[in-house]
């Protein structure tokens, strides 16, 4: 009676486990992403209306938004 109580506790908390780990966690990592990616998305659209309400100079406002892109690939050629 205990000891099928206890495996069976066992065998759940495994499969909790595997569940959190395989399918959960992953899911939420994804999800933080993608909030994160709108969040920079929303907060460059804010600056760049913000300049343009200020009137700042266009050259301005292209060095305020570079900051915020992700640079994967360097700007300008590249040596060979």
């Amino acid at each position: 009676s205990v000891a099928s109580g206890l495996g069976t506790a066992f065998v759940s908390t495994i499969y909790g486990l595997a569940l959190a780990n395989l399918v959960l966690l992953p899911a939420a990592h994804r999800i933080r992403a993608r909030v994160a990616e709108a969040f920079e998305i929303q907060e460059l659209i804010m600056e760049g209306t913000m300049c343009v309400f200020d009137r700042i100079h266009p050259a301005l406002v292209r060095q305020r938004l570079r900051c915020f892109l992700r640079e994967e690939h360097p700007a300008g050629p590249t040596a060979a």
